[in-house]
Parts: C-alpha cells; structure tokens; sequence
C-alpha cells in the first residue's frame, strides 16, 4: 500500500519538530553543563544532552514505525506513551531539581 505523501510529510514534519526540540535540549544542556559552577548543574546539563540524544532516537524510529504500519495497514497506531507526554514529565522533574538547586543556593 503507498502512503499518501500528505500525511508522509506530516510525518516527516513532525520527526523534524523533535529534532529541534532535541537541539534546544542539547543546546540548553551544554550551556548548563559549560557554565555550571557546582557538580549538580554538571550532571543536570549533561542529563539534558542525554534526553535530548534519546529524543532523537526514539523520534527516528518512531517514525519508520509509522511509515511501515501505513504501508502496511493504511492507519498509524497510538502508542500507549507519547513522546511528548514522556518528554513533558522528564523536563517537568528537571525543572523542579533546577528550582531546588536554586532556592537551595540563594
């Protein structure tokens, strides 16, 4: 079955929006990491890197999984855990170690 290239380019928009996402972390993370003046800061920088890596990832092979179950079954099928629901609670606990770190070294 061939994939409609509307909805291929719908999908390829979308690996490409994580893709930047996973850039900004990296981009984030490295400063965090490079700037950092305590160990915490170091590890928290260099967590993002790793989010981001994994974003990347998953992004790509969620992809062809999408583009395989269309060719073969004509319908994408919902994982149970999105990629951005997973990346909103792991950025969300980021989050709140940074605020930690910081109202504890004020």
């Amino acid at each position: 079955m061939e994939v409609e290239p509307r909805i291929r380019n719908s999908l390829e928009r979308t690996m490409l929006s994580w893709i930047r996402t996973s850039l900004a972390l990296m981009g984030f993370g490295f400063l965090i990491a490079r700037f950092g003046e305590a160990n915490s800061p170091v590890t928290i920088g260099i967590f993002l890197v790793m989010i981001a890596l994994i974003i990347n990832l998953v992004s790509g092979i969620q992809y062809g999984r999408n583009i395989a179950s269309l060719k073969k079954n004509g319908v994408i099928l919902e994982p149970k855990w999105s990629l951005g629901k997973v990346l909103s609670i792991v950025l969300t606990l980021i989050g709140l170690l940074l605020l930690i770190y910081l109202i504890w070294h004020l």
